[in-house]
């Protein structure tokens, strides 16, 4: 059985908007802001020249243009494949995560009766790149016996005519495979279960506010990893909590009476960090007047959380990753004592056994520690860039998770200001000169539209700056404008975007691109609309040069931040930013 699988693009719509009733047509013509019409669409083009037995097709569209495509799909092809149109739900054309995931449902609904000798077609051409992204990543990963398929025109010449099927057909033979790769996408689609757990009032969780899907599910996980012991990779962007979570693993533990030790890989010196770590002994180097217990011997029977573990040396990675080889009793069946000259629990089987030697010791000693490591970076492609050890990788992220920064965590940002900010309600109510603060609609609604680079920290510290610098009772927006105005945040950016602009002056000369003189007055000219179009043209170009991304769309036209942005105020629409 022959199956070919593609979305509904918009050239395939165009190419049939003329047949279509009046109130379909009007439809076709607002999402597609009147673009021209081909004579024939890729889909068209495809089912014309080859044969299928069934064709599924994905409609964001909505159920009548679907079903109005469907009929001039079959028409107007003459296919006698059985085609069937799915619905799909999306924000955006571009929203990547969204279609991977449900192409990835669509293809498990649509190959499930398949055979594996069955060969699966999917067409390129139909759709926008992020479509054609995720069925490249889908088809190869999956054990699909998959065959991809893209349609040209009369105009166009395919470099290579071996692999031409028809007139205008030609197959696409990519030869990668993705398979190692895709168990990282954090895709929530089948793990309702853990998102479920995530939403129960678990008391040492309680500190970590949010009520976003995916928060939901960085909880879920953390929550059910805390009674085990396997390593737990945190990973995010700074500020979005890392610390936080290792923490609440901990006192989520069986653990939890031990001690949690806390080590920022990145804050000392190559030369001194294996120290912290390993400890070492009296008279090791100049200066060690003293034994000193390192982070491993202070967290036995405990937790060490290890923040940052993506800014360790090669040669510290190589040192970790022997440490953290679990050992079952050695020499006989008698174990040896740990750094306190003791026993440790569990030490006939625990998988957190952990041997290493202090700087100067002539023996070995163990210690039973449970590992949280936690980066800002993404070690998956230091790997490829020989900057992290894979080895060491897979011994740290057993049960990795990942905390999205705030600006994806939808409705979370409200919740987390409202909270902060009751936070230093009750902390300064014991000072006289103090008022009980609330945040005005407005300020509120500012917050919401900024995309926080700082995260969850920059929030707080946005807020505390609002509450000491504010004598009411309400906080405004132009308070918190001008925290974030001058804040570290925006120090940063703004020397970046100086520098930025410094470099393009100097390797091109500015040009006019618009010359007034050229413009006809009257006859109806209305500056107000002309100028509107302008700023439209140039707000839809700003947002596809930066794959839709608010805050660096506004630093391109020289906005201060992206509320000034308003897509409703543009008229301007998801498909015109494809």
């Amino acid at each position: 059985m022959k199956v070919l699988v593609s979305w509904i693009g918009t050239a395939d719509l165009l190419s049939v908007k003329e047949n279509a009733e009046e109130d379909v047509k009007k439809i076709i013509s607002q999402k597609t802001k009147n673009r021209k019409s081909n004579p024939s669409g890729p889909l068209i083009t495809l089912a014309s020249e080859c044969n299928f037995d069934e064709i599924h097709l994905l409609c964001d569209w909505g159920k009548d243009i679907g079903d109005f495509f469907k009929k001039q799909l079959v028409e107007r092809s003459n296919t006698k494949a059985k085609v069937e149109i799915h619905l799909a739900t999306i924000s955006s054309p571009i929203a990547y995560e969204e279609i991977l995931l449900e192409t990835d449902k669509f293809l498990d609904e649509v190959c499930s009766p398949l055979a594996p000798e069955d060969p699966l077609f999917i067409l390129l051409t139909s759709g926008t790149p992020a479509m054609a992204a995720s069925w490249v990543l889908l088809g190869k990963n999956k054990r699909y016996n998959t065959r991809f398929l893209q349609t040209f025109k009369d105009s166009e010449n395919p470099e290579d005519k071996k692999y031409l099927l028809a007139s205008h057909v030609i197959e696409e033979k990519i030869d990668i495979s993705f398979r190692t790769e895709r168990r990282y996408f954090p895709s929530i689609h089948g793990m309702m279960h853990i998102v479920e757990e995530g939403s129960q009032k678990v008391d040492e969780f309680q500190i970590i506010k949010g009520e976003s899907e995916s928060l939901r599910l960085a909880k879920g996980l953390a929550q059910r990893a805390a009674s085990y012991d396997a390593p737990i990779l945190l990973c995010g962007e700074t500020g979005t909590g890392k610390e936080l979570f290792a923490q609440a693993i901990h006192d989520a533990s069986p653990r939890k009476k031990e001690r949690f030790e806390a080590l920022n890989c990145a804050a000392f010196p190559k030369e001194l960090l294996e120290s912290e770590l390993f400890g070492f002994v009296k008279g090791a180097f100049t200066g060690a007047g003293n034994d000193k217990p390192g982070a491993f011997q202070r967290a036995n029977n405990g937790t060490l959380f290890l923040d940052e573990i993506g800014e360790c040396s090669l040669d510290m990675q190589a040192k970790l990753l022997r440490v953290l080889q679990p050992n079952k009793n050695s020499e006989g069946g008698q174990s040896k004592k740990d750094s306190k000259g003791g026993q440790s629990k569990n030490d006939s089987n625990s998988l957190t056994n952990l041997t290493f030697r202090p700087i100067g010791a002539q023996e070995d000693v163990r210690a039973n520690v449970r590992i949280i490591a936690a980066t800002n970076r993404d070690l998956r492609q230091m790997i490829r860039d020989k900057q992290f050890r894979e080895d060491l990788f897979y011994r740290l992220a057993v049960i990795p998770i990942t905390l999205l920064p705030l600006r994806e965590r939808e409705g979370d940002i409200e919740i987390l200001a409202n909270d902060i900010l009751k936070n230093f309600n009750d902390l300064y109510k014991q000072n006289n000169k103090y008022q009980p603060k609330k945040l005005s609609p407005e300020a509120l609604d500012f917050i919401k539209s900024q995309d926080w680079p700082g995260n969850v920290r920059q929030l707080y510290n946005v807020i505390w700056y609002a509450v000491v610098m504010v004598d009411g009772t309400e906080i405004k927006r132009e308070t918190i404008e001008a925290a974030i105005l001058h804040g570290p945040y925006a120090l940063v950016s703004a020397n970046d975007r100086e520098k930025e602009e410094a470099k393009k002056s100097q390797d091109e000369p500015h040009k006019p691109i618009l010359n007034v003189d050229d413009v006809p007055l009257g006859n109806g000219f209305n500056i107000i609309e002309f100028v509107k179009n302008i700023k439209r043209k140039l707000t839809i170009k700003a947002l596809k040069e930066t794959d839709r991304n608010k805050t660096k769309a506004a630093q391109l036209l020289g906005y201060k931040n992206s509320g000034s942005i308003s897509l409703k105020e543009l008229d301007i629409s998801d498909e015109d930013l494809k």
